[in-house]
């Protein structure tokens, strides 16, 4: 995957940076889920590789969030402890030769606790041999000022519609797939990269929307009865959540460019229906970031 085709303003920057050898020691990839930080991140990542002449002189940590225990009817979250920070310090304090770089990668930075990130300040603000950090975040609020101060910061965006149509259609996507594909990636170029080869999991997403399209029109009681069962059967509902929004945010792009899809779904619903739909999804999702919330009540929230 050559991440340029849609992210030039941040791979030329990290090149240029490399060529003048002034690579910062952290950065902070911010951007929503998918939208091809983590393809960025490694291909920053090879090309640092390929400087070292001793394989042995180059080491790579990852640390992702580990999830935590939940009561029953609730929904774990993920966190970076503490522990996983000490750990990552212990090992980048090993020495390399002259030329050698380590290289971490935090996913779902968001997620450290407080603890984490007063640990990894002290890391950033005394860091050891040739260390590059990157923090992949899907949101910066939960992200100290004093943590993100000692990063270079660099922010993704999704593609617009055409952009995205145009990209599909250069990989091979026929023009009406790739319409569809840029509805539900909505210009995240590697959620798009993904759907682009599996066709099941564009069939799934949909399936997702049509049942959401066909619960609106449902009764109260139906409504509730899918989202006890949902939360039920669903260990997360963090994809389901990401979807729906998808679905709103698609509705809208439609009412507002005059798209038509499936019989013209956004027809059925006014702007403020969409709009309010996409806020109590986001106000849940946020609420979840937060701390741990009842599965069937914040889809009973949603639906109502």
């Amino acid at each position: 995957m050559k991440p340029a085709a849609v992210h030039q303003k941040q791979t030329e920057f990290l090149k240029q940076a490399m060529a003048l050898d002034r690579l910062s020691h952290a950065y902070l990839f911010a951007g929503e889920p998918e939208v091809g930080k983590e393809i960025v991140a490694d291909w920053l990542i090879e090309q640092i590789r390929q400087q070292v002449n001793n394989s042995w002189d180059f080491q790579l940590w990852r640390i992702y969030p580990e999830r935590s225990e939940a009561l029953p009817g609730q929904q774990g979250r993920g966190v970076i402890k503490v522990k996983q920070i000490e750990e990552m310090r212990h090992r980048t304090d090993l020495r390399l030769g002259k030329e050698g770089y380590q290289v971490v990668v935090i996913h779902q930075a968001q997620l450290m606790n407080l603890q984490s990130q007063d640990l990894l300040l002290k890391v950033l603000e005394e860091p050891k041999n040739r260390t590059i950090f990157i923090l992949l975040a899907d949101y910066l609020e939960p992200i100290r000022d004093t943590v993100r101060s000692r990063c270079q910061v660099l922010y993704f965006t999704p593609l617009s519609h055409k952009q995205s149509i145009n990209w599909l259609v250069k990989q091979g996507v026929n023009q009406e797939r790739a319409g569809i594909i840029a509805l539900l990636g909505q210009g995240r170029f590697g959620l798009m990269s993904r759907l682009k080869d599996d066709p099941k999991e564009v069939e799934r997403r949909l399936d997702e929307w049509r049942q959401l399209k066909e619960l609106q029109s449902q009764p109260m009681y139906q409504k509730f009865k899918f989202a006890e069962k949902a939360a039920q059967e669903r260990t997360a509902l963090s994809d389901l959540l990401n979807n729906w929004v998808i679905y709103w945010r698609a509705m809208l792009l439609m009412k507002s460019l005059g798209l038509r899809f499936d019989s013209g779904w956004s027809d059925e619903y006014n702007l403020s229906e969409i709009v309010t739909a996409i806020d109590k999804i986001e106000e849940v999702e946020s609420i979840f970031r937060r701390v741990s919330l009842n599965r069937r009540l914040a889809l009973e929230y949603i639906l109502i």
